[in-house]
């Protein structure tokens, strides 16, 4: 599924399918990610990259091991 924010766009969602899997290790080397939120609660976490004055967010599947969805926005 992908989701581009009507004119002017600014911002884009994309489901990753489940299968297979892209790891939550994966994407954390490769953006360098931190976790959204100070407190670790249990279930999906969601992780936050900014760089560049773009942020890159993604969240996980509840057992923390795969992206489920990834969010580009520019960093206000």
């Amino acid at each position: 599924m992908f989701w581009l924010e009507p004119q002017p766009v600014d911002f884009m969602s994309i489901a990753v399918a489940a299968e297979p899997c892209f790891p939550t290790e994966r994407a954390l080397r490769l953006t360098q990610a931190k976790l959204h939120t100070k407190e670790r609660a249990p279930g999906a976490q969601t992780y936050d990259a900014i760089q560049n004055g773009v942020m890159v967010s993604f969240s996980t599947t509840p057992d923390e091991k795969c992206v489920s969805y990834i969010h580009i926005e520019l960093d206000r």
